[in-house]
């Protein structure tokens, strides 16, 4: 045989091993760009989400020392103070904020940060309802407003069980960090 069909003989399956290994690594490149690209979109819905429910339990705790100021007021009460009517107006949006990126949390996935996400929304909702029972009727009972503080805790609860789980599931696969050794250090 000739060196050059020898050549090409050997050549042959080295380029196809080679076009192989290529088209996998591109192939793989392809599927972690779209990894990245979703968690990139489930990060931002998930930020956004927490974000305007933290301002939420922000304004509704604000906002339930004025109503109490209003309820315990002799009859006739007196009317909501402008800092009180501007905290209800702010609630309202955010609340319905809350609904939407709740919903956009829920298109994200996966299924039990949704369902978390879910019962943000619904404790959100539950407070809000309170809150505009309290603000229109301000002969409301006492237990009225105990609930209503305890759902303000529940919502905070309910916030912070979503941030973790949520941190969990967009660090999984990740490495763990490590503690710098400078930190682990003992000074004497």
């Amino acid at each position: 045989m000739e060196s050059e069909v020898m050549a090409a003989l050997v050549a042959a399956p080295a380029s196809l091993l080679a076009a192989w290994a290529a088209y996998a690594a591109g192939r793989a490149q392809g599927r972690s760009a779209l990894d990245t690209a979703r968690r990139t979109a489930q990060r931002e819905s998930y930020a956004q989400l927490l974000s305007v429910s933290w301002a939420f339990t922000h304004e509704a705790a604000r906002l339930v020392p004025l109503l109490d100021e209003h309820t315990f007021t002799e009859p006739p009460p007196r009317p909501l103070s402008g800092t009180a009517l501007e905290a209800c107006q702010q609630l309202y949006t955010l609340g319905t904020a809350i609904t939407g990126r709740a919903a956009v949390v829920s298109l994200e996935g996966p299924l039990h940060i949704a369902h978390l996400a879910r019962l943000v929304s619904m404790h959100a909702g539950d407070l809000l309802r309170d809150l505009s029972i309290l603000a229109r009727y301000p002969t409301v009972p006492v237990t009225k407003r105990t609930n209503t503080r305890c759902l303000l805790a529940r919502l905070e609860s309910e916030l912070s069980t979503f941030a973790e789980q949520a941190s969990t599931h967009l660090n999984a696969g990740l490495p763990a960090r490590r503690t710098p050794r400078w930190w682990t250090r003992v000074r004497s």
